[in-house]
């Protein structure tokens, strides 16, 4: 679609509807919509964020954040509102955590701990 030569890592909703992509200078999370066919800026960020993944019903997407604020986020679909729904200290770097999200919707963070690590953590 025009335009999207400037953005990269870029995932379509479950739904269909919206494509958000990743920008730089100035860092922020871009939205495209299928039936405009027109990208806007979904939420402008301070610092970098890490992955991020889609929730099932297209409502909202999970990422983290590891430098400003740190934490567990959801930036709300198509508003840009966004919350942080936890602060989860030493999650370490962009490369060894990945956002994920379960098949009922809730948040979930893999990190590279090792071959003989299993960690889990309960959403309240």
């Amino acid at each position: 679609m025009a335009g999207a030569e400037k953005y990269y890592v870029a995932a379509w909703s479950p739904d269909g509807r919206y494509l958000v992509a990743m920008a730089r200078e100035p860092l922020r999370m871009m939205i495209y919509t299928a039936a405009t066919k027109q990208w806007r800026e979904l939420r402008r960020f301070d610092a970098p964020w890490g992955f991020y993944a889609w929730t099932p019903d297209s409502r909202y997407i999970y990422f983290d954040q590891i430098q400003a604020l740190p934490g567990m986020y959801r930036l709300s679909v198509p508003s840009g509102m966004w919350e942080r729904i936890s602060d989860i200290p030493n999650m370490g770097s962009v490369s060894d955590s990945f956002v994920s999200v379960t098949v009922d919707g809730q948040p979930a963070v893999m990190n590279h701990t090792g071959v003989a690590q299993v960690y889990s953590l309960a959403w309240k």
